[in-house]
């Protein structure tokens, strides 16, 4: 029913691969498909990425075994992987960080994956010839898609774009988001690293999903055509193709811990952070520059209570 084939490959300026593929076939006939890409130093975020599929996994055969294997067992697992490696970077004072996203082929229900995704790795439908995002980067590039408006143009090129604001091993509980696929015969479902998509756009996975018929072949392409184009980062990709399925969409994103929300549309619960990161990273500029922010964004409801508030709080992140 599904072919699949995986491939990941060291950046050219990493010392270790913080990359983690995992696909495993679980009991009863399920299979379960995970990329991380681990945060920090070169040792704990490889440890990281490797200590949360291995968890995700154990969590999902044990789900296999009880007969239980649905969306609240999907969303359970990346919580149990998430308190894991949380635990593990708390007894031993390490930081361990990943993000993770997982697809999950449910043998009772073969016409239908479940998706989780907590980070910015992504997910990917190809179908009839065109490439669909599937996951939204937790990032602050997100948030900054809400209030870049607000913002001076040569701030919307900033590095703290890229920074992520929720990743696995940060809380000892993480807000998780869980999307039911409905698949089709021919769709192929690409999971990747931001080595990968950081350099590809939508129309390079069109054509080189269509462009060849053999999954490894897919994979190693992807990885190529991305390095070919600059990426140094890890790039790790993950391909599934669909053989025999029916349905007809994609659902809508389920958070389960929190209210229903379309994966394409950020939320507005990450504003004040982003507003305090800019504002911070950007105090150079002067007391008045950030006093204007401030006032567009009590203009919008954001609520900063004055500016010796966000200095107080430049001053405790910064370690003054």
């Amino acid at each position: 029913m599904f072919a699949t084939a995986a491939s990941s490959l060291r950046g050219v300026e990493r010392a270790v691969n913080q990359d983690c593929l995992r696909m495993e076939t679980l009991a009863g006939g399920g299979l379960v498909a995970l990329i991380a890409d681990g945060l920090g130093s070169y040792t704990t975020s490889a440890e990281a990425s490797l200590l949360a599929t291995e968890s995700v996994v154990a969590h999902l055969n044990d789900a296999a075994h009880r007969g239980a294997l649905d969306q609240r067992a999907l969303h359970a697992a990346v919580q149990y992987g998430n308190q894991v490696i949380w635990r593990e970077a708390l007894e031993r004072s390490i930081t361990l960080k990943t993000t993770l996203t997982a697809l999950l082929c449910l043998p009772q229900s073969p016409e239908t994956a479940l998706l989780a995704h907590v980070g910015d790795c992504r997910a990917y439908l190809v179908r009839d010839g065109l490439a669909q995002t599937l996951t939204r980067d937790h990032t602050l590039a997100t948030e900054l898609g809400f209030i870049q408006r607000l913002l001076p143009a040569r701030w919307r090129k900033r590095p703290s774009r890229h920074v992520l604001n929720r990743v696995l091993g940060e809380h000892p509980i993480v807000r998780v988001d869980v999307a039911a696929i409905e698949l089709r015969p021919g769709d192929r479902l690409i999971l990747c690293s931001d080595g990968v998509w950081g350099s590809l756009d939508g129309p390079d996975f069109q054509s080189l999903a269509t462009a060849h018929a053999e999954e490894r072949t897919v994979v190693a392409r992807l990885i190529a055509e991305a390095q070919r184009l600059g990426s140094t980062d890890d790039a790790s990709a993950i391909l599934i193709s669909v053989e025999s399925a029916s349905g007809a969409q994609v659902k809508q994103t389920l958070a389960l811990n929190d209210t229903a929300r379309n994966p394409a549309q950020p939320t507005w619960r990450g504003w004040p952070f982003t507003a305090l990161t800019l504002l911070r990273e950007r105090w150079t500029e002067g007391e008045s520059a950030s006093r204007r922010i401030l006032q567009r964004l009590s203009r919008l409801g954001v609520r900063v209570r004055s500016l010796r508030m966000t200095e107080e709080w430049r001053d405790a992140t910064s370690g003054k």
